[in-house]
C-alpha cells in the first residue's frame, strides 16, 4: 500500500459504516434528534473544539507536529465560522471519537486518526449543507461547504504525513487498521444514539 491508495483502501474497508454515517440520520443522531439550527451548529462546533484541542496537543517542531498544528488551526477556524452567529460559544461535544484519540500510540496512528475523522466529517458536513439548504439559510450552507473543503485538507495532509512515516507494509497496515477502527468508533456512537431513539441505523431498502 502507498499514500495514493490509502484513502481508497480505508473507504473500501469502512464502506458500510461510512455510507450509514453519511445518511440523512447523521445529524439526527449527532444532535439527539434536536434538529434546529442552533443545536446543529453547537454540535458540529463542539466536535471541532475537541479535535482542535487534541490536534494541538500533538503539535511539535518536527514535520508531524507541523501537520497536526495546521489541522488544529483548521479545526479552530471551522469552530469560529460555525459559532459566529451564536449567542454563546459551545463547549466540546461529548464525542467518543475524540476520546479514542487518547488511545493512539504514535504519529502513524495519529495521522491515520486524522484521515479517519476527515472522512467522517466529510459525510457529516454534506448532511449539514443539505440541512441548511432546506432551512433556506444559504449563508450557513456555504459555511458548511467551506468546512467540508477544510476537512479534505486534513485528509490530504494526514495521508502525506503517513507517506513520510510509513517505512514498510506493516506500518501501512497498522495505519489502515487504526483509520478503520476510528471510523468504527464514530459509527458505534451513531448507531447507539439511533438505537436509543428506537431507530435502526441500517438503511431501509
Amino acid at each position: 500500500m502507498e499514500a495514493d491508495t490509502f484513502v481508497e483502501t480505508v473507504r473500501d474497508d469502512a464502506e458500510t459504516h461510512l455510507g450509514r454515517l453519511g445518511s440523512e440520520n447523521a445529524l439526527l443522531a449527532a444532535t439527539n434528534a434536536d434538529l434546529e439550527p442552533t443545536p446543529v451548529l453547537e454540535t458540529l462546533a463542539g466536535r471541532e473544539a475537541g479535535c482542535r484541542r487534541h490536534y494541538g496537543s500533538w503539535a511539535s517542531d518536527d514535520e508531524s507536529g507541523t501537520t497536526f498544528e495546521h489541522a488544529s488551526n483548521r479545526a479552530g477556524e471551522r469552530y469560529e465560522a460555525l459559532t459566529a452567529g451564536l449567542d454563546r460559544s459551545p463547549t466540546e461535544t461529548g464525542w467518543p471519537v475524540v476520546d479514542h484519540f487518547e488511545d493512539l500510540a504514535d504519529d502513524i496512528e495519529r495521522a491515520a486518526g486524522l484521515v479517519a475523522v476527515a472522512l467522517v466529517a466529510d459525510r457529516t458536513y454534506l448532511q449539514a449543507v443539505n440541512f441548511f439548504v432546506n432551512e433556506a439559510d444559504e449563508t450557513m450552507a456555504d459555511t458548511c461547504r467551506t468546512a467540508r473543503e477544510s476537512t479534505a485538507e486534513d485528509c490530504d495532509d494526514g495521508v502525506a504525513l503517513l507517506g513520510t512515516l510509513c517505512s514498510d507494509a506493516g506500518d501501512w497496515e497498522r495505519a489502515q487498521t487504526v483509520a478503520v477502527e476510528t471510523i468504527g468508533v464514530a459509527y458505534d456512537d451513531y448507531a447507539s444514539r439511533l438505537d436509543a431513539m428506537g431507530l435502526d441505523p441500517r438503511p431501509v431498502c
